[in-house]
């Protein structure tokens, strides 16, 4: 953890302090070493909450780039349920940044668990994703005229295994000079549509509000999905244009001619 309770003030960890950790009330104790950075651990290994993972500088990094007020925010559902958010911002969307590998059992449950939640994925993770990422793109037409938005016909390779299809925003970070992969939510739409943006354009959109301009993270969101979702629907209605099943005695009053088969087709 980056912050625990001191004298009932959030405070991060330094040498001789002793805390409180938010979640569970525990005591906690700070951990300052020259290797990790500086972090608060549970007294006698105790985890609170078992969705926390170790946290590395990759974690570090992304949350400073949000107000320190925003992360690790104690999170309590109706039931009583309670987790710890990496960053929630303060029109209510959940950030996660998920360095190491998850099963899938704990993604669903946190994706039921927050309402509006964004991953941010450690593309980092393993050699191979970003080789395997790139070459499936290869086959991720822009089937939209003058919309930047793919479609992948292949997804392939681990990342896009755990990953594609999710009915929250999935964002693959590959590098800091790198854009960001923004897989768009599955939501009943068919196929998995992909765009990229910038990490400083994303981190702009989610930021503080009087910060934004004209960045807004869920209008740009939803303006995609309704893109897209149109888009479907006129596949859709040409499918069932060239597939429609005609009444035949309809079709012969209106001069049609019988086919030899099965039905009567336009």
């Amino acid at each position: 953890m980056k912050y625990a309770i001191v004298n009932g003030e959030r405070s991060e960890a330094r040498r001789g302090l002793v805390g409180e950790c938010p979640a569970c009330t525990s005591e906690t104790i700070a951990k300052c070493g020259d290797i990790y950075a500086h972090h608060w651990a549970h007294k006698g290994r105790r985890i609170c909450d078992p969705w926390w993972e170790n946290e590395t500088e990759w974690h570090r990094v992304w949350k400073n780039l949000f107000p320190a007020e925003w992360q690790e925010v104690v999170h309590l559902a109706d039931d009583g349920e309670k987790h710890i958010a990496d960053v929630q911002t303060e029109d209510g969307w959940t950030i996660e940044f998920q360095h190491s590998l998850i099963k899938p059992e704990e993604r669903i449950s946190r994706e039921e668990f927050y309402e509006n939640l964004v991953w941010v994925v450690d593309g980092k993770l393993r050699p191979t994703y970003e080789e395997r990422f790139l070459k499936s793109l290869e086959y991720a037409p822009l089937p939209i005229p003058n919309f930047p938005v793919a479609r992948f016909r292949d997804v392939k390779g681990r990342l896009l295994d755990q990953w594609a299809g999710r009915p929250v925003h999935v964002l693959i970070d590959f590098g800091e000079q790198k854009p960001l992969w923004w897989l768009i939510p599955k939501q009943g739409i068919r196929g998995q549509w992909i765009t990229r943006v910038s990490r400083e354009q994303f981190v702009q959109a989610l930021g503080p509000k009087n910060e934004r301009g004209e960045s807004d993270f869920a209008r740009t969101a939803k303006n995609y999905i309704e893109v897209i979702r149109n888009f479907e629907a006129m596949e859709q209605r040409a499918r069932t244009i060239r597939t429609t099943t005609v009444d035949p005695l309809a079709f012969r009053r209106r001069g049609g001619v019988r086919r030899r088969g099965p039905g009567w087709r336009l």
